[in-house]
């Protein structure tokens, strides 16, 4: 009980240490993270759901025959690009982390 104690005030300390240098007293920019993190939910959300009817694809292609193994990799290998790259919309979304580069400066 009192390591869970000790680990949710870490836990704290950590959110809040990292909320008072990146916000800095500017609800403009808890805003702008607020919304770079909706955009983030959308992304992974796409990426899991991609990812899982991917692979259940392939599994039932390869169960039938239709698919071969080594097809099947490369089929794999080319969605965890897609995956990667979708990821990356984030970087040219507007919502980068413009403002935000002397933040995370310590010191």
């Amino acid at each position: 009980k009192l390591l869970l104690k000790i680990t949710i005030y870490h836990v704290r300390s950590v959110a809040l240490n990292f909320t008072t240098k990146v916000v800095k007293n500017d609800l403009s920019k808890f805003f702008d993270s607020y919304k770079l993190s909706k955009k983030l939910n959308q992304i992974i959300m796409q990426n899991v759901i991609f990812s899982i009817a991917v692979i259940v694809t392939l599994i039932i292609l390869n169960m039938f025959g239709v698919l071969g193994l080594p097809l099947a990799v490369l089929f794999y290998e080319g969605s965890t690009i897609r995956v990667i790259l979708n990821g990356l919309r984030l970087l040219g979304s507007g919502h980068s982390a413009e403002g935000y580069s002397d933040s995370y400066q310590t010191g």
